[in-house]
């Protein structure tokens, strides 16, 4: 009796141990952190497939589901990342590459087949940023029309981009994008220079007239993307400037003078000074100051840029006006951008004797002498092996006088031998300065 009940039970436990387990499905999706626009990111699909089955991924933006199948997701705007057969565990990866900064959805579908129901599906969110980018920009130091200056460039981005700059006149605002700024008069100091990551750079630029100057720099993609960012800046540049100041000292006697010359010029030119004994005007020109008479260069072709100091020896006659005549210019014939003149009088002694002198019936040798100064003076001489008596006579500058040194009677006696025998007699005169240089004088007579 027993057995008639268990039959069934026992049937039904034998029929459930041999039914085949649930088969089982998962995916589940992730993207790689800090996604940027125009910058590739790293789609991971990871999951179970107990058999053999497709894997769809497709990455849609601005979407807040998912469709039902991988077919319907197909047809909506958007890129298939990933389309592959999986079968067991399975790791799958793709690049995506965020075209804006904005928030995307990506959904994932296991099924047979594109258009059947999903055996699993899984989706995730991420927003993309902007990649950062900066530019700083400063303009030449003290910029000079015909001087070359440097634009520091300065700035930083996340991702790849071409640097552009550009110099124009001021005026309008920059253009919308460096193609169209490139379209416009004035030049590019940069033209497309591939930048990741911190950059810096220095860009030449010269002014060609007294204006302001507007500098526009752009980081974008390309010429004519629109920029990720531009910035500008606004500078002046003033008119070239030279000078010079010009002067000589340290006479000695009127044998030589120290010529000084200094100044400043923004621009790199040819420093020249020319000396002209006698005095007179400066001639518009270096050559033509040259080859006038009486003249000496004592500067010459001499490249001076920025503050500038030279110094140097000028050998002169005493008591003789002098002119100086400086000049800074790009060459001996052109126009020179700056020029000064100055005119001194060396010091010293001049003494020379006095012509047709009789020295046997006057008695005396002349000399006349003249102080480019106050000064006082003593000769003495020689003749005929007798000494000359001396003199001493005190001056003011520039006034001349005769000084007389007297023959000795014993040296009469000698000269009007020699006169007889018609031999020239010859005195010798020494006139000195007091602490000065001593000027000698040859003095020659017949009678």
């Amino acid at each position: 009796m027993h057995m008639r009940f268990l039959r069934p039970v026992l049937i039904t436990a034998l029929f459930l141990a041999a039914a085949p387990a649930a088969q089982a499905y998962d995916v589940t999706v992730s993207v790689s952190a800090d996604p940027l626009a125009g910058k590739a990111a790293t789609i991971t699909a990871k999951g179970t497939s107990d058999a053999a089955r497709d894997l769809f991924v497709y990455v849609e933006k601005g979407a807040t589901s998912c469709a039902p199948t991988a077919s319907s997701q197909d047809a909506l705007t958007g890129p298939t990342a990933i389309s592959k057969p999986v079968n067991g565990a399975f790791t799958e990866t793709a690049s995506f590459t965020p075209d804006a900064a904005a928030s995307y959805r990506v959904c994932a579908y296991i099924s047979q087949g594109s258009a059947a129901v999903p055996d699993a599906s899984g989706f995730t969110s991420f927003s993309s940023r902007a990649g950062a980018t900066s530019i700083s920009l400063t303009p030449p130091p003290d910029p000079t029309v015909g001087q070359t200056g440097t634009i520091a460039v300065a700035g930083s981005s996340e991702l790849s981009r071409r640097l552009y700059v550009y110099v124009q006149k001021a005026g309008p605002d920059c253009a919308a994008t460096a193609g169209a700024q490139n379209s416009r008069s004035g030049p590019s100091t940069t033209n497309g220079r591939a930048v990741t990551g911190s950059f810096t750079e220095s860009d030449k630029f010269k002014p060609d007239a007294v204006a302001a100057y507007r500098v526009c720099a752009y980081l974008s993609a390309s010429l004519t993307a629109v920029p990720d960012t531009v910035q500008t800046i606004v500078f002046s540049a003033r008119a070239s400037s030279s000078g010079i100041q010009l002067g000589a000292s340290g006479n000695q006697n009127g044998f030589g003078a120290a010529v000084s010359v200094s100044g400043r010029t923004d621009r790199k030119l040819k420093l020249y000074v020319v000396a002209r004994r006698g005095g007179g005007s400066c001639a518009s020109t270096v050559r033509a100051q040259q080859r006038a008479s009486r003249s000496v260069t004592v500067v010459n072709n001499v490249s001076v840029q920025g503050a500038y100091s030279r110094t140097a020896n000028l050998a002169t006659q005493p008591v003789t006006n002098y002119a100086l005549c400086a000049y800074l210019t790009s060459s001996t014939t052109a126009k020179p951008s700056a020029g000064a003149s100055s005119r001194f009088v060396a010091t010293g002694v001049r003494a020379t004797p006095l012509r047709r002198q009789s020295l046997i019936r006057r008695r005396v040798v002349l000399v006349s002498v003249v102080c480019g100064e106050a000064c006082t003076l003593k000769a003495s001489g020689k003749v005929a092996g007798g000494r000359l008596k001396g003199v001493s006579r005190t001056l003011q500058p520039f006034r001349r006088a005769t000084l007389r040194l007297r023959v000795p009677k014993r040296a009469l006696r000698r000269m009007r031998s020699q006169v007889r025998r018609k031999k020239t007699i010859r005195a010798k005169v020494s006139v000195r300065q007091a602490g000065g240089r001593t000027v000698g004088i040859l003095i020659f007579s017949r009678k």
